[in-house]
């Protein structure tokens, strides 16, 4: 049989802390997206309920079901991007394919949008 010595003293102080101005410079960071946030929230629901004439209730249900989709997209795209391993690094192949797509569909729209001004309707 073996014994093992286990020692009474405190583990030794972290030697790696965060300095508290890095601290206080995330959390600024963090408050200043949230407003962000909360403005172009703020005014997206006075957009759909005065000037697209949407229904508070909607235009709430809206929001939260975005809101909720982006809850579980998030975890899926974090996992995604985490395993990625190319010799382009682990979020450039997922940018560059859907700014393709962005390009695309800014083009679809773009052509469609002129030809109903050219068109007259």
């Amino acid at each position: 049989m073996s014994t093992r010595i286990v020692s009474t003293e405190p583990p030794e102080k972290a030697t790696s802390t965060v300095p508290f101005h890095r601290k206080i410079s995330y959390s600024l960071t963090d408050t200043a997206g949230n407003l962000l946030y909360c403005v172009i929230s703020s005014y997206l629901l006075y957009f759909y309920t005065d000037v697209f004439g949407l229904s508070i209730g909607i235009a709430g249900m809206l929001l939260f079901i975005t809101r909720f989709i982006d809850a579980i997209d998030a975890p899926i795209w974090s996992i995604l991007i985490d395993r990625t391993k190319s010799k382009y690094g682990q979020s450039r192949p997922f940018c560059c394919q859907l700014m393709l797509l962005d390009r695309f569909e800014y083009s679809f729209c773009n052509a469609h949008l002129l030809s109903a001004i050219q068109s007259g309707q």
